[in-house]
């Protein structure tokens, strides 16, 4: 059975993983890793090594940070390059979601 797409939120589906991860940074600005990977739904080594990619390839950047306790925590946010491609993205992303749209209306 093939999954109807009723909304533009669901066309993230048709991405990949680490454009996945870019979003939800993009979208959740000096995210923590570890709400990183409660928000996407990934696991923990998923995310890191996908952190790691995106880190090597400029689109985000990591920060390490003490918490009140003394431990340390990655903060992610993503670069301008970063933002562009996101833009980009959803831009793609609405543009398909209104095809989709009209061809299921001609239906």
């Amino acid at each position: 059975m093939v999954k109807k797409v009723e909304t533009e939120n669901d066309m993230e589906e048709f991405l990949s993983t680490p454009m996945k991860l870019l979003i939800i940074i993009a979208d959740n600005d000096n995210i923590v890793q570890s709400q990183l990977v409660i928000v996407s739904k990934m696991s923990s080594s998923t995310v890191q090594r996908w952190i790691e990619w995106l880190e090597n390839k400029g689109l985000i950047e990591v920060i390490e940070a003490k918490t009140n306790v003394g431990s340390k925590k990655k903060i992610i946010r993503v670069t301008e390059k970063g933002r562009k491609i996101v833009d980009e993205i959803k831009t793609c992303l609405r543009r398909y979601y209104l095809l989709l749209k009209l061809v299921y209306t001609i239906h």
